[in-house]
């Protein structure tokens, strides 16, 4: 009997861990942690998620440059479709692919988001 005890309190605590370091995939990449909103964005390429687009459209603008990869590589897996975006281009080179990523959401359909984070500088 004590070992179904132990059993269900160590699924409580395995997913109260889940739960305070989660939330939505989405949520995931609006996070203050770049570690989280990175691995959000491996996630949202991983599986092919059409609805994270505009999400990972702006965290192409992240401070961080780890999570401007990943979204990069992201949007690549999900729509096959580069818009000459690279993580050590020019802040100007960038925001140019920013923003035909942008065209390209609004002319495919896929809204692009809203997010911004604290100190980022979102240019539309």
């Amino acid at each position: 009997m004590w070992l179904g005890r132990i059993a269900c309190l160590s699924a409580a605590v395995v997913l109260a861990g889940c739960v305070q370091s989660g939330g939505t995939l989405y949520s995931r990449l609006q996070h203050e942690d770049p570690t989280v909103r990175s691995r959000a964005a491996i996630q949202a390429g991983q599986m092919r998620d059409n609805r994270a687009i505009g999400y990972l459209i702006d965290r192409l603008t992240d401070a961080e440059p780890a999570v401007r990869m990943f979204a990069n590589i992201s949007l690549k897996k999900i729509t096959g479709e580069s818009m000459g975006f690279n993580v050590y281009d020019s802040k100007q080179d960038q925001a140019a692919a920013v923003e035909r990523w942008r065209q390209w959401s609004a002319k495919h359909g896929k809204s692009a988001g809203t997010t911004s984070l604290p100190g980022e500088k979102t240019e539309r």
